[in-house]
Parts: C-alpha cells; structure tokens; sequence
C-alpha cells in the first residue's frame, strides 16, 4: 500500500492537501440489490472528480455487508486514484467489525481513516473510551490520519497520548469544542 505523503510527513501533507470540499459517496447496487454495481460507483466517483471535489468520504452506514464494504472501498480507492483523497467511515457496529474496516481500508490505500463509535458504544469510563480508539488505531496503517469522532473530544488528548506515533491530522472548530464542552 502506498499513500499520497511520505512516512513522518502526515502533518505537513494535511496542511497543504486538506483543502476544498470533501463529498460522499454511497454504495449503488445492481436494480436486483443482490451485488453492487461497479460501473455506477466509478461513475460516482468521476462525478466527483468532474465537479472538483477535493475528496470522498467512503460512507459506511448503507446497510453493507463487511464483504460488499471491503469491495465497495476497493472500487473507491482505484477510482480516485491520485486525483481525490479518500477518507473511510470506520463506523461499524462492533469493535472487531471496525479494526476489520480499517485493516482492510489500509491494504486498499485509504488516505485518511474516520472511525467512528457503535451506536451502542455505552462507556463506563474514559479508559473504555480509549482502550477502544486506541484499538481502531493500531489496527489500520500508522501513517494513515485519524479523525476522531466530537462525541468524546473531551478525551482528546488522552487518546493521542495513548496512540503515540499516529498521525493524527483531525482539526474541531471552535464551535464543535463549544458544543462538546461539559461532556466527559
């Protein structure tokens, strides 16, 4: 796997190529939904291209199995080539299911990795909180960036404390850390 900045480089590759919008993209599947369909996901993905989006978000949250996910991500990442930043969803509904996404999303070359908690994720404690980020890290490609998720910005820097070596290239805005404050 290759990606689109060199090793010890993420920071610095984020500031110059994050920039514009990024877009999202669905999985399409055959008009008899049995498998999907290949020619209109690499339409989508040229749309995208052709409207001068800066990326694509690999939307995870379509009712996929993990096979018809990896497939879909596969297609994505060919289709985008060198010419769209490709950010995966890692928002499955286990812990196991989502260091699958991310492990997978590595071996296809996704540039940036958005992971994301289960709906049911109920933590007890910060530790959970971080015991399971810092698994979804370990799992995908160190030089891969990670966005977390504002629902547990309070942790933050806990998280990367516990994720050395990670490129972390996520940014909130001062509104989403207004929003956020009080929850912990």
């Amino acid at each position: 796997m290759t990606t689109k900045y060199p090793v010890g480089e993420a920071r610095r590759w984020a500031l110059e190529a994050l920039r514009g919008c990024c877009g999202c993209i669905s999985p399409t599947f055959s008009s008899d939904l049995t498998d999907l369909n290949e020619e209109a996901i690499r339409f989508d993905v040229a749309l995208a291209k052709a409207h001068g989006l800066a990326g694509l978000l690999i939307v995870s949250e379509a009712g996929t199995t993990p096979a018809e996910m990896a497939r879909f991500t596969e297609i994505v990442v060919d289709e985008a080539g060198d010419d769209l930043i490709t950010v995966l969803q890692a928002s499955q509904p286990t812990l196991a299911e989502t260091i699958a996404s991310v492990q997978q999303g590595a071996a296809c070359g996704v540039d940036l990795v958005m992971p994301s908690y289960p709906l049911y994720f109920n933590p007890a404690s910060t530790e959970e909180v971080v015991a399971f980020t810092k698994a979804v890290a370990d799992a995908g490609d160190p030089n891969a960036g990670m966005n977390f998720a504002p629902m547990y910005l309070g942790k933050a820097k806990r998280i990367r404390a516990c994720c050395p070596g990670r490129r972390h290239v996520s940014h909130v805005s001062p509104s989403s850390q207004r929003a956020c404050r009080g929850r912990s």
